[in-house]
Order: structure tokens, then C-alpha cells, then sequence
């Protein structure tokens, strides 16, 4: 018997980035071609889901919208992480 249970995932990531690189210039292109995000904070959250999700990792060097994440001075770790059942 198949039985569905509800995992609760919770994850603290720190994102550190080079802001100067993310100029008025950069921010214009990233909202005309991907998404309508307007300050650096929108970045951050952006980048720490895709962490998060495992879609990127420490081992990338490049993201879809940002180029080479080093040229970007993009780097991530795991603050905290734990996982919850819930009935």
C-alpha cells in the first residue's frame, strides 16, 4: 500500500555576490530577456532557490542570465538545513 506523507525542507542559504557588477546596464538586459526582478535582493532569492534546488552547485560556473558566476564573484553555502514530517 502506497501511503503520501508530507516533508517539510528547510534550508538557510548565504549568497554572496559582487553588487558592482550588478549595474543598471546588467539589470536592464536580465529584465528584458529572463525575469522582472529590480533590485539585487531579487538576485539573491532567485539564485538561492536555484541553489536550493540542486539545480545549480558548488561545481558551477555558469548560470543561464548571469554568465560566469566568478566574474560575478557568485558564491553560496548552507547555513542551516533540516527536514520535518508532517502528519
Amino acid at each position: 500500500m502506497s501511503e503520501i506523507r508530507t516533508i517539510e525542507v528547510i534550508q538557510i542559504i548565504n549568497v554572496s555576490l559582487n553588487e558592482d557588477k550588478f549595474n543598471n546596464e546588467f539589470m536592464n538586459e536580465f529584465r528584458r530577456n529572463f525575469y522582472e526582478f529590480n533590485t539585487i535582493e531579487d538576485h539573491r532569492k532567485h539564485l538561492a532557490q536555484l541553489f536550493a534546488r540542486g539545480l545549480i552547485n558548488e561545481s558551477t560556473d555558469f548560470i543561464e542570465g548571469y554568465g560566469e558566476i566568478k566574474t560575478l564573484g557568485i558564491s553560496f553555502s548552507v547555513v542551516h538545513q533540516e527536514e520535518n514530517s508532517i502528519f
